[in-house]
């Protein structure tokens, strides 16, 4: 591992808003916890690790992570990191998703390769969606989604888009469904095809800063 790794490392040990902390590529096994203070349990449903990740067929593999108010947001501010690569978009490829249909929050990367996140209180979904084109097939991507009340914000390695849809965002409804790294909800299909090397989630707002750094870790890391 890489000394700018190592040092991106300690400094997720000391963010007291670091809610879950999953670096795929020395996790393996079934089950496993987390590797923030929280200690999660994961569930693997299929995917196979490698010193590079986890890899999900896109098919029905995905880990689910049990319920925990930490990260069941509703009024919250929140960020989202991911490392991943997507290797199919023949149909849409879900990377996460928590709660279900009608409350929650989710994203899916589309056959165009647009990064949509949604979010629902019950009444219907509000999706902000980034330009076509933004996720291609074998290309590693440093992913930031960050809510901030109603407003959304997408980073790719380590850039703000400019977003093609910008939805305003209601408070999450209220929800006690697993968070399910993989797919919608899960079993609920878009199942993601690649490799995930790490899924973050900070019940706070990264500063662009933050996202550079990670950005130039995580590419020297593993390449893009």
């Amino acid at each position: 591992m890489l000394a700018t790794e190592r040092r991106w490392r300690r400094q997720l040990l000391r963010d007291p808003y670091l809610v879950l902390d999953l670096p795929f590529y020395e996790l393996d096994g079934t089950k496993f916890m987390s590797r923030d203070t929280y200690g999660h349990l994961c569930t693997n449903k299929g995917t196979k690790w490698t010193p590079n990740g986890r890899v999900f067929d896109g098919v029905d593999d995905r880990i689910t992570v049990a319920n925990h108010t930490s990260f069941a947001f509703t009024t919250e501010k929140f960020t989202i990191e991911m490392g991943f690569t997507i290797t199919d978009l023949s149909g849409a490829r879900s990377p996460y998703g928590k709660g279900g249909g009608s409350n929650g929050y989710w994203s899916a990367v589309r056959t165009n390769g647009s990064f949509w996140f949604s979010t629902n209180e019950g009444s219907g979904a509000q999706e902000s969606k980034s330009a076509t084109g933004e996720i291609i097939v074998n290309t590693p991507y440093y992913f930031v989604v960050e809510k901030d009340g109603a407003a959304i914000s997408m980073f790719k390695n380590g850039n703000k888009l400019t977003l093609a849809t910008v939805a305003t965002h209601k408070d999450i409804g209220a929800n006690t469904g697993v968070l399910s790294i993989g797919d919608l909800f899960d079993g609920g299909g878009q199942f993601f095809a690649g490799t995930f090397r790490l899924f973050r989630i900070r019940k706070r707002l990264m500063t662009p800063v933050e996202i550079q750094q990670n950005n130039i870790g995580y590419l020297k890391e593993f390449g893009g």
